[in-house]
């Protein structure tokens, strides 16, 4: 997936692109670093103030490295101001499916009662050497310019009319559902259909984790995270699988196992949720919470239940997926109904739903 955003001079391209990096983890590519690399090593007698001929110059690049991290199914954030109105000519519709296009824009309304800010606040994500001595009026002329060209090309603007932090957050929670929009919920509930290697991948830092405590004495950690590894797969098959609607619940995207958990049925009405987790490359971009609320939507079909887990007192990323997905705290010591056993260590956590 390419991420491409644009727009006019300092209305928040190189903070949105920040966020998404934080978010998704995607490599980012600053078009302005490729121009003012290309500037200073002498390979172009263009100047930072070249606009026009800049676009002209950079785009064919910028473009051709889109194309190349298409082809090999990888992701990536492009921001910068050179990207042409009629951009879209240039790719055939494989590669604009796995494009996502963003331009931001700021309404005259909103630069007369900001101008200040946005000025005090250019250098916030990266320091700017050119352009500090602009006026109202040429920010206002570079957003219409954006505007105009860009609409004229069919395109959609994210206009800041009023609230920029808003716009900004709302665009970066889009991309994140877009994203988890394109995964697939799995259901498995024999051992056969387990991918063995895609589940432990899920779990490799937690059982890295248990190697330490469980085989302190084996200097090769890999190894001992193996053995932990054996002994889950074995527990699967031998008995997590052998008693009747337990189920193995998987979120997979583009073939990759990203997050997972597992229900017990405890009785009719009663279900218990463990071991929710996500790949470690994957983390930070909801796929948890949508794997919960896609197991949520699956029990629904069953009518009226109640799915109760336990979270450690200290996770508070794990607290918040569950409030953010429905469940309340219900109990200061959490209960395993697995095992009938309570611990005072963790929140006992219930999501309850009455049927409609």
């Amino acid at each position: 997936m390419i991420i491409l955003i644009t727009g006019a001079s300092h209305c928040g391209k190189t903070l949105l692109a920040q966020k998404l990096l934080e978010k998704h983890n995607y490599p980012y590519l600053s078009v302005d670093h490729l121009k003012m690399g290309l500037i200073r090593s002498g390979n172009t007698r263009l100047t930072p103030e070249d606009d026009d001929e800049l676009t002209v110059y950079l785009w064919p690049i910028v473009r051709e490295i889109a194309k190349t991290a298409i082809e090999n199914k990888q992701n990536l954030i492009i921001e910068g101001c050179y990207i042409p109105f009629e951009w879209r000519k240039d790719f055939q519709e494989e590669y604009l499916n796995s494009i996502r296009f963003i331009c931001l824009a700021m309404s005259d309304a909103y630069i007369d009662a900001h101008f200040h800010d946005i000025k005090a606040h250019s250098s916030d994500i990266e320091s700017r050497l050119f352009e500090q001595n602009f006026t109202a009026s040429d920010l206002k002329a570079w957003n219409r310019r954006v505007i105009e060209g860009f609409r004229a090309s069919g395109e959609d603007i994210k206009l800041i009319e009023t609230d920029y932090a808003g716009v900004i957050e709302r665009l970066t929670d889009e991309e994140t559902d877009e994203q988890n929009e394109n995964a697939m919920l799995k259901r498995i509930t024999q051992f056969k259909d387990i991918d063995q290697r895609k589940l432990m991948d899920i779990y490799l830092k937690g059982n890295l984790e248990e190697a330490e405590y469980q085989y302190p004495e084996i200097e090769d950690k890999q190894e001992a995270a193996r053995l932990i590894e054996e002994s889950f797969l074995e527990w699967l098959e031998g008995e997590f699988f052998k008693r009747p609607e337990d189920t193995y619940w998987i979120l997979e995207e583009n073939g990759v196992w990203i997050s997972a958990l597992r229900t017990s049925r405890i009785e009719d009405g009663l279900y218990y949720l463990e071991a929710l987790e996500t790949h470690g490359d994957y983390r930070k971009r909801g796929y948890a919470s949508t794997l919960v609320n896609a197991v949520i939507d699956a029990l629904k079909e069953g009518g009226a239940f109640r799915l109760c887990d336990c979270v450690h007192k200290a996770n508070e990323a794990s607290l918040n997926t569950h409030k953010k997905c429905g469940f309340e705290i219900v109990a200061d010591n959490g209960y395993c109904y697995l095992y009938g056993s309570t611990n005072e260590r963790t929140y006992g956590l219930e999501y309850r739903y009455d049927g409609e």
